[in-house]
């Protein structure tokens, strides 16, 4: 059939043309929905690569933060370290009216001093001898003490003011005497961590300062 001079054949190439035209179009949206999606994709990529930096440079931030809290926290602490030893007074062989010790029985004689920068809180003392601990006054503490400061303060009129810790003679071994003894504290520093010292009654023995965390003290009698 023809129409308008186009016969049969013409609108057969005309058809295949525009199906070719259809197809060329579809493979340039197809082209260009690929080239669309690999630059998301780089996007992406991009972003990702960003916010990985951004995190880790918030990281390190923190990090830093840390380190510097924890060198603000370690300063303050050097700082305000107190150190409570023990240091022996002497020994009183009952009976003895002036001391109080009865017959049978033997008295270590102490005092306390703040050889730290800060303030001590909560001490408690004792004396260990022959594998007794033994606290004065049952665990009683003295509430505070400051940097240099001793207990019992120094009265020149009087030779009594010392802390003093009992054992009965029948609970030691003959040759105490030649037994190594030590003469503990126990305290807190400002942050509430907490401290004791050994300080042995031989001079030519080393004092031992540790967290309690770090070495358990023996078992209190």
């Amino acid at each position: 059939m023809a129409f308008m001079g186009i016969t049969d054949t013409d609108v057969a190439a005309l058809g295949g043309l525009g199906t070719f035209i259809l197809a060329g179009v579809a493979v340039a949206q197809i082209r260009e929905s690929r080239r669309q999606t690999d630059a998301m994709k780089d996007q992406v990529t991009v972003m990702k690569d960003v916010a990985e930096k951004e995190l880790a440079a918030m990281r390190e931030d923190v990090q830093a933060s840390i380190e510097q809290g924890r060198a603000v926290r370690e300063a303050a602490r050097a700082q305000n370290q107190p150190i409570v030893f023990a240091y022996p007074s002497g020994t009183v062989k009952g009976p003895d009216s002036i001391f109080e010790v009865g017959p049978g029985e033997i008295g270590f004689r102490y005092r306390l001093i703040n050889e730290g920068t800060g303030v001590a809180l909560n001490i408690r003392h004792s004396v260990e001898l022959c594998g007794i601990v033994r606290e004065h006054g049952d665990g009683m503490e003295v509430r505070s003490m400051r940097p240099a400061e001793q207990l019992p303060e120094r009265d020149r009129t009087t030779t009594t003011a010392a802390f003093m810790v009992v054992f009965r003679e029948d609970e030691l071994p003959a040759d105490w005497p030649k037994e190594a003894r030590a003469y503990w504290a126990s305290f807190e520093n400002v942050f509430g961590e907490s401290f004791k010292t050994a300080n042995p009654h031989d001079p030519h023995q080393s004092a031992a300062f540790m967290r309690i965390e770090e070495l358990p003290g023996p078992e209190i009698a």
